[in-house]
């Protein structure tokens, strides 16, 4: 299930997922000890560029949240979540992890899926296994992951499509981190897994 949180109003004239507050979110949320985390911005600097939305989640229910039209009261919610002692699964975190920053939120426990995929196959040919949460959605999962609405972003902002879209990147993590552990437990990588997350952090 997708659960919107919104005041744009315009953004719920669909049925492809449900309109929520913050409080409704958040009894989703809460129970997640290992949530899976996204944005969408306006653009890639985030000194320059807006924060359209911070998406949260597993594989049965994504929660997007419009952080351009919530309230103050709303983001300090959304802050102390993230700030929590949960586990944040996201791919290229330190992306996402810049206009967090920006907004003066600082995530304690992360895990990259990206990162660990760069561990998994480090010393091999760059052409041999492409890196995205699109391939690897594709590679342990069977799944082909549609990125095609990305590129709308920047020119159309906030839109249903976008939203769709937007909860999909938080719904695959969790089940390609559980694909991923068991090679990583293979390889005795689990010490380079959580030092390389951790440095994610100061690199962001």
């Amino acid at each position: 299930m997708i659960y919107l949180v919104s005041h744009n109003k315009s953004l719920f004239k669909t049925d492809k997922y449900v309109e929520a507050t913050m409080e409704q979110a958040m009894s989703v949320l809460l129970p997640l000890k290992l949530c899976q985390l996204d944005s969408e911005t306006k653009g890639l600097d985030c000194h320059t560029k807006d924060l359209l939305t911070i998406q949260l989640g597993n594989r049965d229910n994504q929660v997007v949240i419009d952080w351009t039209s919530i309230t103050k009261e709303e983001k300090q919610i959304v802050k102390d979540y993230l700030e929590s002692d949960r586990l944040f699964l996201g791919w290229n975190l330190m992306f996402d992890l810049t206009f967090l920053y920006v907004q003066g939120i600082y995530p304690k426990h992360i895990w990259d899926g990206m990162i660990v995929e760069q561990l998994l196959y480090l010393g091999y040919p760059a052409s041999m296994r492409e890196k995205s949460l699109k391939a690897a959605a594709w590679n342990y999962l069977n799944i082909n992951i549609d990125k095609t609405v990305r590129g709308k972003i920047i020119n159309d902002g906030l839109t249903t499509e976008v939203v769709i879209y937007a909860a999909g990147d938080v719904s695959y993590i969790e089940d390609i981190k559980e694909k991923q552990d068991i090679e990583v437990e293979k390889q005795g990588m689990k010490l380079a897994v959580e030092l390389e997350c951790e440095f994610i952090k100061s690199l962001a």
